[in-house]
């Protein structure tokens, strides 16, 4: 019994801490930015970085399984986190981007190790530890962002604010390595009918990866953008990281209470449905209604993600044969493995504001390779590495290029060939896909406004024709053919 019990409070407090690390530089965003002096740009990288990296490290979870007990996994990847919250908290610019990325590897790693865990050490009672798994983790959340200021205050600094997270990391190590000396989990039991199955072709593990990510996308966008906003709108620090707080806060009651409100409401496919409606009223009423009702909706958004993230979480356990293939599906919620075992793919959200509003995207990204694309078959091709060599990421994905600043300089050489009516010079000879598209466009024209915005131009093509290198399905009927394919209707 008193085993039962230390495993219990090794579980609650290593589930609590899975986010702290992420979501503790929220509120304190502005005040980093400003220390630092990160452009807005890169500001917006920091806060991003959380998705990206969680992508990363979810597929690598079930890989080490293979060779790791999951409760070493969970131990020896939550210190690596602790160096990532140190790096982070004491170091310049490069610490603070590192040090999230370690961190998050850390986190991610042992977090994706969990839910087969669970459904390991407590077979019978897998879909309540879920909903006990999530309702920790928007414990730690909340806790995390609205403590994250006032420690800042209190201990001197925001570098306070984000490195006291590592004495709860600590001590949930020190009780999960008591329980788990004495009580070794050895390998987990796989399923030989399932060994050598492909997730990939599974029209289930597909509705529980995009479901996932898509309650994933929508609550970095509202704990990383929102207080933001809130502050743009006139809202003290203080308070925005009050609403932040309230909004995870609110998640608990939803956590812990979704498998009722399932049975009430007559279906999961209902509740999920009602839950996300209310989701996207609170962030709209956020954005659009008097400060007033910031509260109210926070507690909207709250109660309604989680209830959705009860309910993802679950099914990682409810789908899943055994223990390993729970590691697996819970791996590919946030990062696809192909037949082989090898990390091919990933499934990324995004959010952006156009004239339309806000759009939310989901974004297939692949990283094979072949002979004739040894660099990636998904990356820009070889024609035009002379524009973008470097790889391509979500802002392209989005259409929104970073172009290296290289291009400032080559450019204005062949500009100014352009111009006085020369041949192309030798130190940017690897134009010449471009420059004989020029040429053809000028059709002798030497005027250099002329010349200027042809060059413009055919920069911009280059750029549209690298999204089609990258795009994964290059026509919108091969989107929906694929989609249809794992059970998806148009409507």
């Amino acid at each position: 019994m008193k085993g039962k019990i230390l495993l219990l409070a090794a579980f609650l407090i290593v589930c609590f801490n899975l986010r702290t690390g992420f979501d503790s530089p929220d509120p304190l965003l502005g005040t980093i930015e400003k220390d630092m002096g990160l452009s807005l740009e890169n500001s917006g990288l920091f806060a991003l970085l959380p998705v990206f990296v969680l992508g990363v490290a979810a597929p690598i979870s079930p890989r080490v399984a293979r060779w790791m007990t999951p409760w070493k996994i969970i131990f020896w990847f939550q210190l690596l986190a602790v160096a990532g919250i140190f790096w982070r908290s004491w170091d310049g610019v490069a610490g603070l981007y590192g040090g999230m990325v370690l961190m998050g590897l850390g986190m991610g790693i042992a977090g994706a190790a969990i839910p087969g865990l669970i459904k390991h050490q407590f077979p019978d009672h897998a879909s309540a530890m879920m909903g006990v798994y999530s309702a920790m983790i928007g414990l730690g959340s909340a806790v995390a962002s609205g403590l994250s200021v006032p420690i800042s205050n209190m201990l001197g600094g925001w570098r306070f604010g984000l490195g006291v997270w590592i004495i709860p990391i600590l001590l949930g190590m020190l009780v999960w390595g008591a329980y788990f000396l004495k009580h070794p989990v050895g390998m987990l039991p796989s399923d030989p009918a399932s060994s050598g199955h492909n997730l990939l072709r599974s029209s289930k593990a597909w509705q529980v990866t995009i479901f996932y990510l898509s309650r994933v996308g929508a609550a970095y966008f509202f704990y990383t953008w929102i207080p933001i906003f809130l502050r743009q709108r006139g809202m003290s620090y203080m308070d925005a990281g009050f609403i932040l707080s309230v909004a995870m806060f609110a998640q608990l009651p939803a956590t812990l209470s979704a498998h009722a409100l399932e049975k009430a409401t007559g279906g999961r496919g209902l509740l999920i449905v009602m839950a996300m409606a209310l989701a996207a009223l609170s962030c709209w009423g956020i954005l659009y209604l008097p400060l007033d009702w910031a509260l109210w909706m926070a507690i909207l958004f709250g109660l309604a993600t989680g209830t959705v993230f009860s309910r993802g979480m679950a099914l990682m356990v409810e789908r899943a044969r055994t223990p390993s293939e729970s590691i697996r599906l819970s791996g590919m919620s946030q990062g696809i493995d192909d037949a082989d075992g090898n990390r091919q793919s990933a499934l990324s959200p995004s959010a952006i504001i156009t004239e339309r509003g806000y759009e939310m995207s989901l974004i297939f990204r692949n990283n094979a390779i072949s002979d004739e694309y040894p660099e990636g078959i998904f990356h820009a091709h070889p024609e035009y590495w002379p524009v973008k060599q470097e790889p391509i990421g979500l802002i392209e994905a989005q259409g929104l290029f970073i172009l290296p600043g290289r291009l400032v300089d080559q450019l204005g050489i062949v500009e100014e060939a352009l111009a006085e009516g020369r041949d192309l010079p030798d130190e940017v000879s690897e134009f010449s896909l471009e420059w004989g598209e020029l040429a053809e466009t000028l059709a002798g024209n030497h005027d250099r406004e002329a010349i200027r915005q042809a060059v413009h131009d055919e920069l911009g093509s280059v750029c549209y024709r690298i999204l089609g290198n990258t795009a994964v399905f290059k026509q919108k009927a091969t989107t929906q053919t694929f989609l249809e394919s794992l059970g998806f209707a148009a409507r």
